[in-house]
Parts: C-alpha cells; sequence; structure tokens
C-alpha cells in the first residue's frame, strides 16, 4: 500500500501484475510441486502488463470518439419480505474444476450470508450456470430465509429456469429438472432475475476466490474480507 502511494498508475499497474505472477508462481510450487523460478516469474508478470497495455490501445482506437458508452448496472435491493441470492461461477481448465461463489442480502441491502464451493469437472458456460444455480437452490433448502430472488448474469439460464420446459434427456434437462424438484421442496417463493455483470460483482468475487480455497466455506456473521468493499 505504501508503494501505491508513491508510485505512478503505471508502475502501480507494473506492480499489480508482479503481485499477480508471484502469486501464481505460489500456487504452482504449493499444488504441483514446482520449483520456483524468480526470473520467469518477474518475466511472466512483465509481459502480462505489456498485453494489457496493448490491449487497451486496440480497444481504444476501435471505440469512436462520440460514442455512448453503456452506464454500468449496480446491485438493487430486494423487496420488503425478500432476499436477493447472487450466484456466479469459475472455471480452472488447467485443474478441471469449476467454482461457485453465491451471497445473500436481505431487503435493507445488508449481508445475510456468502458461500463458495467447488464441483470437479469442466462444463459450458450455461451448464455450469445453471448447476450453480442448482448450487443455490439446495443452500436456500438448507436455510429458512424469506422469498428468495435468484439473480445470475447468464440470460439464457435464468430464461430456461423461468419456462422450466427443458424436458428431455440431456444434462441440461437433467439439472433443470433437479431445480424443478428442488423448488418443489422449498416453502418460499422463488423468482429468477437476470442482473448485468457490473452488479453480480460480489458473487463474481467469491467465484474467483474458488481459486485460493480448495474447500467449501461459507461465512453468516460477517462477510470474508475480500468482499466486504464490494458490499458497501
Amino acid at each position: 500500500m505504501r508503494a501505491l502511494a508513491l508510485f505512478n498508475p503505471n508502475d502501480s499497474a507494473t506492480l499489480a501484475y508482479l503481485c499477480w505472477s508471484i502469486w501464481e508462481e505460489r500456487n504452482s510450487v504449493v499444488w504441483k510441486s514446482a520449483q520456483p523460478a524468480a526470473n520467469s516469474c518477474r518475466l511472466r508478470g512483465l509481459r502480462l502488463k505489456r498485453e494489457w497495455d496493448d490491449a487497451l490501445v486496440s480497444i481504444r482506437a476501435a471505440i469512436p470518439p462520440t460514442a455512448d458508452l453503456p452506464t454500468p448496472q449496480e446491485w438493487k435491493k430486494p423487496g420488503p419480505n425478500w432476499v436477493k441470492l447472487n450466484v456466479d461461477i469459475a472455471t480452472n481448465v488447467n485443474s478441471g474444476w469449476t467454482g461457485i461463489g453465491m451471497v445473500v442480502r436481505n431487503e435493507m441491502g445488508s449481508f445475510v450470508a456468502c458461500k463458495i464451493s467447488r464441483m470437479v469437472g469442466l462444463f459450458s458456460p450455461t451448464i455450469a450456470e445453471i448447476m450453480g444455480v442448482r448450487e443455490a437452490l439446495s443452500w436456500i433448502k438448507d436455510n429458512n430465509w424469506q422469498n428468495v430472488i435468484v439473480e445470475s448474469d447468464n440470460l439464457q439460464v435464468v430464461n430456461v429456469l423461468n419456462s422450466m420446459n427443458v424436458e428431455n434427456f440431456s444434462m441440461m434437462g437433467g439439472i433443470v429438472s433437479d431445480c424443478r424438484s428442488l423448488i418443489n421442496e422449498i416453502s418460499c417463493e422463488i423468482l429468477f432475475s437476470h442482473v448485468f455483470r457490473s452488479a453480480n460483482g460480489v458473487a463474481h468475487a467469491l467465484a474467483q476466490a474458488t481459486r485460493s480455497f480448495p474447500n467449501a466455506m461459507e461465512w453468516t456473521l460477517s462477510p470474508p474480507e475480500f468482499v466486504s468493499l464490494l458490499l458497501l
């Protein structure tokens, strides 16, 4: 933090990429028994920073100066006597698992609970997202919450769950059937709603945290520090 206070934005970004590269190197040593290589770690961080700079140049060149950019959507509180559960997923291609992040907030916008877990296997984004919703419904079943709005940033998944009309023997059909059964076992009302990624930031951060936390974890009294600022 002291370094970031002294550095200019470009040097601060370089520091961030070097820290990320060190973290990746540490994970390889801990989980894959790799030998630490300080120089390649440094070069990887600098390469990532350079690629990001090049990507920004390309993006800025492609956007007309007068283009109207969409306003980021913010998370909104549920109505009275409702809670809102946001869910998101993250995949790790190299390790072969899919992470799930979920957070529940009440009508005041206050934190109620959050949870992270992993599923073994890699799936298409739609399958992974609907499996995440299935886990969310199971979590709702285990808790005595009021009526729940389940929000996902995958529009296709929300449309499928709102129609519940996938009647086949595909993997999607089986998961939707599981979701339907769970809803029938839950005493409160469940609604499914689509939200843009910008309004699903807490669930996204929780899903990404499964890269560092291999075991399922749940917080109920207070949120973990790495999402506390996102909840304000």
